[in-house]
């Protein structure tokens, strides 16, 4: 069935032994652009026959190569509209560098991709929805949208300085914008180095209770840390840590800030660009990378199939992956890019930090897994 024709797979989706899922795999693998993918499916259960299907599908406009956005046509859309997770001040510095240089407009919102989701599934069902660029901090989530058909396959000219655990496969549907590592922090007016944690383990003392912060249930960086941390963990981690009362805050931003008040002592998962905000602040700050390992949650940005401004869009996804847009990024934000060729001032080498990695995005991004973190989170922040 793998290398079977398309109307052979949408036959047998009618016949009920391929699931949409697998049918859309199929077909993407078999080398259908987005919208013919979205053709084909649209008329799969119509009048029309499996083969007039494919046939309207493969009569699709093929997609570009490498070649880059068309920057005049952008400019005639006027602006490229996104949702993003991650600090406002940064966007809008961001932002402004964009529309700057290419003299397109920039509309955001910033949600976390718990509020993210449902915003989404909403505007889709009423055909509302206003997005052209979806920044998210969940790769799992972005993985089962490409799943489901909903994001453009757009194959920026930047994608060849992107390793392949950076980016979809097939390439284009979504790719790294930046390497979020989830690190433990404390400020040393509080908490002396000797006694500070050393391991993941140690957040589990009895002298942290109710002194350590994470991130709430609707973060995608704390989905991942949580994910991640369970290779090196005992399986009742979770319950020991729930039991030490850990506080639970919507951003890291205002985890760090009651770090540096001695509100509580330990950030237990804090964004590594919160480092280099402290020291470029000259706020005393002390960072441990566990030697289990570190969680990494790869933030990543994508095109929707129904964006309204795809060149728009195509420019946005162009500069934001370019060297030039990834050092503007990553040096306002303060977090490593994907990019070899992008260093940032304030961070350790990434070559000397154990990443831990999702092994399976399958599993990763399934629904059911999510559903069991946020389970587990609210217990463990004390969220009812």
């Amino acid at each position: 069935m793998e290398g079977s024709a398309p109307q052979d797979m949408v036959q047998g989706f009618l016949s009920g032994k391929v699931t949409r899922r697998d049918l859309i795999r199929r077909l993407t693998a078999f080398g259908l652009s987005a919208p013919a993918v979205s053709t084909l499916l649209s008329v799969c259960t119509s009048q029309v026959s499996p083969a007039s299907a494919a046939e309207r599908a493969f009569a699709q406009p093929p997609a570009k190569g490498p070649a880059g956005a068309d920057v005049e046509a952008a400019k005639k859309e006027g602006k490229v509209v996104f949702w993003h997770p991650d600090q406002e001040a940064d966007v809008v510095r961001f932002a402004k560098v964009f529309s700057d240089k290419y003299g397109v407009k920039t509309e955001w919102e910033r949600l976390l991709p718990g509020k993210a989701l449902p915003k989404l599934e909403a505007g889709l069902k009423s055909d509302t929805l206003d997005l052209d660029v979806w920044w998210l901090s969940d790769a799992g989530i972005m993985y089962e949208q490409q799943e489901m058909g909903r994001l453009l396959q757009y194959v920026s000219p930047e994608m060849k300085a992107y390793a392949p655990e950076f980016k979809s496969n097939p390439e284009g549907y979504w790719t790294t914008y930046y390497i979020n590592v989830g690190t433990v922090m404390y400020s040393p007016r509080f908490v002396k180095k000797e006694e500070a944690p050393k391991t993941w383990l140690d957040l589990l003392d009895p002298k942290w209770k109710g002194q350590v912060g994470f991130q709430d249930f609707t973060a995608g960086s704390q989905y991942a840390w949580w994910y991640l941390l369970r290779q090196v963990v005992p399986n009742n981690y979770f319950d020991r840590l729930a039991k030490n009362l850990p506080r639970g805050y919507n951003s890291s931003t205002q985890l760090m800030d009651d770090v540096q008040r001695g509100e509580i002592k330990i950030g237990g998962k804090v964004s590594i660009f919160q480092y280099v905000k402290a020291l470029r602040a000259n706020q005393p700050v002390e960072m441990v990378l566990p030697p289990e390992g570190v969680p990494n949650n790869i933030q990543v940005a994508a095109i929707l199939a129904t964006t309204k401004r795809p060149n728009a869009a195509k420019l946005f996804i162009d500069y934001f992956l370019s060297q030039e847009g990834q050092l503007a990024w990553n040096d306002i934000q303060g977090s490593y890019s994907a990019r070899k060729d992008v260093t940032i001032q304030g961070l350790p080498s990434i070559a000397t930090i154990k990443l831990l990695q999702p092994k399976d995005i399958a599993d990763y991004g399934s629904p059911a897994r999510h559903q069991e973190f946020v389970k587990v989170w609210k217990e463990v922040t004390g969220f009812r």
